[in-house]
């Protein structure tokens, strides 16, 4: 049935994109910490290296693993440049500019931050970067 292996498909996605979620969630105040904290680096750079290593590492999983796709990634690279560009983007100049408001919450506004853009990034992956194809019942 059509509308099950949707379903299904959805039920996939958002499985596996939790698992990276969760793990990317934990990794990246960990990181921020240890170059801000430990390393003294400034919270804005230490914010810009964390934040890339972990949305590298969270791009390769879900184009391997949680959107994986027998298309090759030239197809979608546009989108998923776009989408990638945009979500740091966005999750940078708010942690940032949250960290600025409430200093002593920094830890706690990335997470929060990480997991609001998430969700976002979530719905252009399914919908737009790696849409799902309906399969059209036979009439």
């Amino acid at each position: 049935m059509v509308v099950a292996r949707t379903e299904q498909k959805l039920v996939v996605r958002v499985f596996w994109y939790a698992v990276a979620g969760v793990i990317t969630i934990a990794l990246n105040p960990g990181l921020f910490a240890l170059f801000h904290e430990v390393l003294g680096w400034n919270n804005v750079v230490a914010y810009a290296c964390s934040l890339a290593l972990v949305n590298g590492l969270q791009f390769i999983w879900n184009y391997h693993v949680g959107f994986r796709s027998s298309q090759p990634i030239g197809v979608s690279a546009a989108r998923q440049i776009t989408t990638f560009a945009a979500s740091n983007a966005l999750n940078y100049a708010l942690v940032i500019a949250l960290q600025a408001l409430l200093p002593q919450w920094k830890l706690q506004i990335i997470v929060v931050v990480q997991t609001f853009v998430a969700g976002l990034k979530f719905l252009a992956y399914h919908y737009w970067v790696y849409p799902h194809k309906r399969e059209h019942a036979a009439t």
